[in-house]
């Protein structure tokens, strides 16, 4: 295309790490684009890590946490509709030139649609899973390819006349996010590096958590070999998780401060050493602020979703069942047969500086999943 598209608008609802990895395709866009209005519509839950950052020009929030609100306090379907048609009735009336769908699912698609842009751009049929396809006109054809979740949005850029370039997003925080982290941080007292620990995720997805005695073994250690000042940052579903592992451990770490706010989230990481956590947002976060991040995987593929950049910063059982989508497993074997020494040796040769061998993410099961 020409170039003169007028107003862009970024179609990713969520997750957390999923919007972490479109924002070097909004860096390239913004690069590419400095005249053009550029929209990005998110769901409320993953919101707030895109408020105030200056390469968006409007942040439109679909409340879907208010719609399943309204739907628990039985308010009729029918009133849930209207509410949704409204929101669609409002996103067509800003004059959208272009859609990029970087979902590819049906919710995003009737989010495309509802944009009435003229140029709706997604992926082709086989990159999506759901018939996303049918609500887009440009689809870019991915070949295919098995590609980190950052390279395949930026390629989406591709219908735009942009050609590939990774562009290390950048995000502000403002005064309101630094302040009780900076207050946590100060009353730290005075040792090595600091070292985030992300040992929970979501409970939707309880099956990527690593054992908590795995987590207190490591976390004595760091504490015992480097005089680290390890933190514990964790969320509201995973408050269990965080004081299973403040009991477990023989040494003293700290309970990082309830933050209810991504961007705060985001600022702790950018002000840490290290950062280690299960596959989940807020240490795809760390990754994207380039900050030294490790990545457990488990039922995920991880070369879709491993520290950009760092693949040997990935560690991967290679169980013949993973990956799978199977939330409840009750072995978890991809998770539990990565063993503490095996994180312990890549995270004395980030901390010290020195160069991993090459990590072998290439899973065993060959069925799609």
């Amino acid at each position: 295309m020409s170039g003169a598209e007028k107003h862009i608008l970024l179609n990713r609802l969520s997750s957390i790490g999923d919007v972490v990895f479109a924002l070097p395709a909004l860096a390239l866009l913004r690069r590419e684009r400095p005249e053009a209005r550029i929209s990005w519509v998110v769901e409320d839950r993953a919101a707030d890590l895109l408020r105030g950052q200056p390469q968006i020009d409007e942040l439109i929030v679909m409340p879907r946490r208010q719609w399943r609100r309204m739907r628990a306090e039985g308010r009729g379907r029918l009133e849930v509709l209207r509410e949704m048609r409204r929101f669609g009735r409002e996103l067509a009336a800003r004059d959208i030139d272009v859609t990029l769908d970087f979902q590819g699912n049906i919710k995003s698609g009737l989010v495309t649609r509802a944009s009435r842009a003229p140029v709706r751009i997604g992926f082709d049929r086989r990159e999506t899973k759901e018939p996303n396809w049918l609500f887009t006109n440009r689809r870019v054809d991915l070949g295919g390819r098995v590609m980190h979740r950052i390279e395949r949005d930026i390629h989406l850029l591709g219908a735009l006349g942009i050609a590939f370039d990774h562009v290390a997003p950048t995000l502000v925080f403002d005064p309101s996010d630094r302040v009780a982290v900076d207050a946590f941080l100060a009353a730290l007292p005075a040792g090595g590096p600091l070292v985030v620990i992300n040992p929970g995720t979501s409970s939707w997805f309880k099956s990527k958590r690593w054992d908590v005695d795995y987590w207190a073994s490591i976390a004595d250690w760091l504490v015992r070999e480097y005089d680290a000042r390890v933190v514990v940052n964790w969320g509201p579903d995973e408050i269990d998780v965080v004081e299973a592992l403040m009991k477990a451990v023989t040494t003293t770490i700290h309970r990082g401060p309830d933050l209810p706010d991504m961007r705060q989230v985001g600022y702790l990481m950018s002000r840490a050493d290290l950062v280690v956590g299960s596959d989940t947002g807020p240490v795809h976060l760390a990754s994207a602020l380039s900050r030294p991040t490790i990545v457990l995987f488990g039922p995920y593929d991880p070369r879709l979703y491993y520290p950009y950049g760092h693949p040997e910063r990935a560690l991967y059982a290679r169980v013949p069942c993973s990956p799978c989508r199977y939330r409840a497993c009750p072995e978890v074997d991809c998770m539990r047969l990565i063993s503490p020494l095996d994180l312990a040796r890549v995270i004395a040769a980030v901390l010290a500086g020195t160069p991993l061998p090459a990590s072998n993410l290439e899973p065993l099961k060959t069925v799609p999943i």
